[in-house]
């Protein structure tokens, strides 16, 4: 096994080493959505309306072959978390509203597979994979806000896309697509004391635009 596990990370190696890589800059306005649930016979929770943000980053692409590749990057997305909670059976919360800002590095790691030109120089490209979320920072929209008392130091998404690229010469390419973020991880990791957990997700739709070189 210890045999196999090192074979496959040299194979890994080997095939980065061996790829041509690409270095760009990816602007993306976010929709940000937020998914709220709780099984608490207390409080009734709905997400607050959708927020638009804007994710900016590099990117590195790992082509392996005409066809696929493997991307990562690293880039700052800010978050929204927005509560709506009314109280049961005489719930202390009754009809209030909390919100919460969130920044993040984000690092994806994605695999994109390309079609054959539809134009010269032009093709279409599907992504799936995952998007890791490291905080860097939260606060309160006020300071009165104690629902969520602590965060999860990483959050996780899976990631589905598509879009196109267009050559504009030699090494420069410009490319745009959509992608969809589907929050995997309970962002909240310690709220007030409810007789059930709640659950809170945070959901991404992207209009990916951007530059490789």
């Amino acid at each position: 096994m210890k045999r196999i596990f090192i074979l496959s990370i040299f194979c890994l190696i080997s095939g980065v080493a061996f790829s041509q890589v690409k270095i760009g800059l990816r602007f993306s306005p976010s929709y940000n959505i937020n998914r709220v649930s709780s099984l608490s016979d207390t409080l009734i929770l709905s997400p607050q309306q959708a927020t638009f943000k804007m994710v900016l980053g590099i990117v590195t692409e790992f082509a392996f072959t005409d066809t696929y590749s493997f991307t990562t990057g690293l880039a700052f997305a800010p978050k929204s978390v927005g509560i709506n909670f009314a109280g049961e059976n005489g719930g202390s919360y009754t009809n209030a509203t909390e919100e919460y800002k969130i920044q993040y590095l984000q690092i994806p790691a994605l695999l994109k597979l390309y079609t054959d030109d539809y134009l010269p120089g032009s093709r279409i490209y599907f992504h799936v994979g995952a998007m890791i979320d490291v905080k860097i920072f939260d606060s309160p929209e006020n300071n009165d806000y104690v629902f969520i008392e602590k965060f999860l130091p990483v959050d996780a998404s899976a990631v589905l896309g598509v879009g196109t690229e267009v050559e504009l010469g030699i090494s420069t390419i410009v490319f745009g697509g959509l992608s969809y973020n589907r929050g995997l991880t309970n962002m909240a990791s310690k709220t007030i004391a409810l007789d059930a957990k709640p659950i809170v997700k945070s959901d991404y739709f992207q209009l990916e635009l951007g530059l490789k070189f």
